[in-house]
């Protein structure tokens, strides 16, 4: 390459509101996928069940959730085989909760890269969401053998499950973003998202139906427990797989609105702050 053909990159602090720079998280693609695939090869590293950790935690969650809910609580499935049924609806779930989890670190977990080496810093947020589609897949496997075991034919809807894990991430990283900028100066951002994710997990139709909260909860609360973005994910999978069931439509589009706002928001929130990350971290 001659001096002629070296690329200049003027680093400068952008304005209010000025567009993101697409074109320089386009070129730095190879970088995403570097990081995305480092994230994924050191989850695993030195593992004695190695790749058996991504379905492990999902697994064990349905057993538990059978015991509880199912034989103890007696909580109806509409005849669907309730492992079946929390599966089929953790899956989504982990997919959101481990991205969530990783994209709030990312910085932070980074700080050698970010305090050495300028690259767009959002993509450190982009890599952590991708390297979270590789547990899916292999959950998703899992899946298809439950479904095998209690003779399930899924229809031609399944096909659709890519926009499930595009939901998914994309929510995760409109709140992970968010979170991962306000890490890099306080800490506790970081320390509460296991805290978050805990109880999200129980505002998630996962272990019991919509149909039990519509029964029990007052309109006003039902309409705000849909416009959890979560659970539009978790209903549309169930939905999509097993024919559970649909997404109501004001509730589902409120919380697209939602998410939509807050990935917006964090996108440019996060480009804002980016240029102190290096002085924070």
């Amino acid at each position: 390459m001659t001096e002629n053909e070296i690329p200049v990159i003027e680093i400068r602090p952008p304005r209010a509101f000025e567009p993101l720079n697409l074109r320089e998280i386009w070129r730095a693609r190879g970088t995403l996928y570097f990081l995305a695939m480092r994230d994924i090869k050191v989850r695993y590293r030195q593992t004695i069940l190695g790749i058996i950790w991504a379905v492990l935690q999902p697994l064990v969650t349905m057993l538990i959730m059978t015991v509880v809910f199912s034989k103890i609580a007696q909580v109806k499935t509409g005849g669907t085989p309730y492992p079946l049924f929390a599966f089929t609806a953790l899956l989504p779930w982990q997919l959101f909760a481990s991205c969530l989890a990783r994209i709030s670190q990312s910085v932070v977990s980074d700080q050698a890269l970010v305090t050495k080496v300028y690259f767009p810093r959002l993509i450190l947020p982009m890599a952590a969401v991708v390297a979270g589609t590789a547990d899916f897949c292999f959950g998703f496997l899992v899946l298809l053998g439950i479904m095998a075991w209690y003779h399930y034919v899924p229809g031609p809807a399944i096909l659709a499950i890519p926009l499930v894990m595009l939901l998914a991430m994309v929510s995760s990283f409109a709140i992970g973003t968010w979170i991962a900028a306000l890490n890099t100066r306080f800490r506790d951002f970081g320390l509460l998202v296991p805290l978050i994710t805990q109880v999200w997990l129980f505002l998630t139709p996962i272990a019991y139906p919509l149909s039990l909260v519509r029964a029990h909860a007052p309109p006003w609360l039902f309409f705000l427990y849909n416009c959890n973005p979560v659970a539009l994910v978790v209903e549309a999978a169930r939905w999509i797989i097993l024919g559970l069931g649909h997404p109501l439509l004001y509730p589902s589009l409120t919380a697209i609105a939602l998410v939509s706002l807050l990935l917006v928001s964090s996108a440019y929130y996060y480009r804002k702050h980016a240029d102190l990350f290096a002085d924070f971290v």
